[in-house]
C-alpha cells in the first residue's frame, strides 16, 4: 500500500483553487468537505493542501458507482 505522504516525481498535484474550479465550487465548499471528511482524499504540505490528480480522478470514480448503485435501488 502507497503511503499516502509519498509523492512521486512528477505526479501532478492539485491546489484547493484546482479542485473548486474542477467541481465549479467555491473553495469554501471544499474546505467544507475536508472537514467533514468528504471529497477527495488530500494531505498537507507545510500550511496547504494538496490532492493527487489519481487520488481525484478515484474519488470522482467512487462518486458516480455509489450514484449508480443508489439510482438502481427500489
Amino acid at each position: 500500500m502507497r503511503n499516502p505522504h509519498e509523492v512521486s516525481q512528477g505526479e501532478s498535484l492539485l491546489t484547493t483553487s484546482e479542485i473548486a474550479q474542477l467541481f465549479r465550487v467555491p473553495t469554501a465548499t471544499v474546505y467544507a468537505w475536508r472537514a467533514r471528511g468528504f471529497g477527495p482524499p488530500g494531505f498537507r504540505v507545510g500550511r496547504h493542501t494538496r490532492y493527487r490528480r489519481a487520488d481525484v480522478e478515484a474519488w470522482i470514480r467512487e462518486q458516480a458507482h455509489s450514484e449508480a448503485e443508489a439510482a438502481a435501488t427500489p
